[in-house]
């Protein structure tokens, strides 16, 4: 069992990692999408995506129907980057045509 310093200094470190990122300036990371997918948990289906981010890796981000409105595999995405993190943003895919 851990000791009740152990938490706090736990609770501590968790919380200045994620205020050091949520301070960080959101980056805009253009990708292709892979494909999609479906995670079922209890709570029910979960959207997934994979892209194809610049470097050439496959990603797998979890998402929701609403931000992938207007998303086709193999079509350009949008995602913001706010530090080591890569989201989907609502209307990720209405990029222009390129």
């Amino acid at each position: 069992m851990l000791s009740l310093g152990a938490v706090i200094a736990l609770i501590i470190a968790v919380g200045a990692w994620k205020t050091r990122y949520s301070n960080s300036p959101v980056v805009y990371e253009d990708a292709r999408i892979v494909r999609f997918g479906v995670h079922h948990r209890d709570e029910g289906s979960h959207l997934l995506v994979l892209v194809r981010v610049k470097s050439g890796r496959v990603i797998q981000l979890d998402t929701s129907f609403p931000a992938m409105r207007h998303c086709r595999a193999g079509g350009r995405i949008r995602l913001h980057r706010q530090g080591p993190d890569l989201y989907v943003p609502r209307g990720a895919c209405t990029l222009p045509v390129a």
